[in-house]
């Protein structure tokens, strides 16, 4: 697994999507930032935007698969990329045999070998949030 660090933002208040390639944040809520390929600098308060790792992992189409993606699995069932305890994956529901539903986190590092050549990146949970029903 790539150990690379890299950060995006959802930035709420402009309804759009900030990679960066360096990001520093201070006491108060602000942040400075050098957008991709230094771009362009980002000074601010980082109260209005929500923040998502790189999770070292690609889909398919060698897209990099960061937390919020919305992911086609190999069901056919879209997922969202989530953290959960220091462990990206995604929650996976199914019936059970006595009619009920079991919920289940899968992780993306147990995926990667069975479903690296069919996990494709959708969208995301802040531009596409149509690619998902809530569970």
């Amino acid at each position: 697994m790539d150990s690379e660090i890299k950060l995006r933002a959802w930035d709420r208040d402009n309804k759009k999507m900030i990679y960066f390639d360096e990001i520093t944040f201070w006491e108060d809520n602000k942040f400075w930032g050098q957008t991709e390929n230094n771009q362009s600098l980002w000074r601010g308060t980082y109260k209005n935007l929500i923040l998502m790792q790189y999770t070292g992992l690609h889909d398919k189409n060698g897209k990099e698969i960061y937390e919020g993606d919305i992911i086609l699995g190999a069901d056919e069932g879209n997922y969202e990329i989530t953290d959960k305890n220091g462990c990206f994956g995604f929650w996976q529901e199914w019936l059970t045999d006595d009619g009920g539903t079991k919920r289940e986190f899968c992780p993306l590092y147990d995926c990667n070998d069975i479903w690296q050549d069919i996990i494709e990146v959708l969208g995301n949970i802040h531009e596409n949030p149509e690619l998902i029903k809530e569970v």
